[in-house]
């Protein structure tokens, strides 16, 4: 009786997990969608950092990033960005990640990131704090410890991490349906800097 159907019975559940993929694709394509239609009331805010940023630098200054879980991840990106290792002809930028895993050492795990600061940071630099979740205690450290010597401290934050937002002289807070659709937003943001601070370099 099989042999005389058009195709194995055993295919249908396959057909349908294919079906379920397209679905879970599609939903997740919509969030995505969704989620980047809402970036636009951040244009300005995002504008306003990347000149900032770029002063800095053009002033010699530095950009020093720091985030811990995906937000390090995102702290790494954009350095990679800034300083030319996406194939850019003009000079490096520079800008240099905060270690995550010293943050973790000596003076306890809230003051590593400050102490790193501290070290290397200079007036006239500036700060990135990148905070995608609620573990935020180290960045709030970090970006105090740059106010106080005189360092640009902006925050590309979440909900989640809205508090740091006080410790910052700028503030950008992206939202968003679930973590990952507002770490994809965040990613964003720091393509969008770098193309931002690409342009006041020319």
């Amino acid at each position: 009786m099989n042999a005389m159907l058009p195709f194995p019975v055993q295919a249908e559940p396959e057909v349908l997990r294919r079906a379920s993929a397209r679905s879970v694709y599609a939903q997740a394509l919509r969030a995505h969608q969704a989620e980047f239609h809402q970036l636009g009331h951040l244009e300005m805010a995002v504008v306003d950092a990347s000149r900032r940023l770029a002063a800095c630098l053009a002033a010699g200054g530095k950009v020093l990033l720091c985030g811990l879980g995906a937000s390090a991840s995102l702290s790494l990106d954009l350095e990679m960005l800034l300083t030319g290792r996406a194939g850019q002809a003009r000079p490096p930028l520079a800008a240099l990640v905060l270690s995550a895993e010293l943050a973790q050492g000596r003076g306890g795990p809230d003051e590593g990131f400050a102490r790193q600061v501290l070290a290397l940071g200079r007036p006239g630099d500036a700060l990135v704090v990148i905070g995608s979740d609620d573990a935020w205690v180290p960045l709030k450290r970090a970006a105090d410890q740059a106010s106080d010597m005189g360092l640009l401290t902006v925050g590309l934050l979440v909900p989640a991490s809205a508090g740091l937002a006080e410790s910052c002289h700028l503030a950008i807070t992206v939202t968003g349906a679930s973590d990952v659709r507002q770490i994809e937003a965040q990613q964003f943001v720091c393509h969008a800097l770098w193309e931002l601070i690409e342009a006041e370099q020319q």
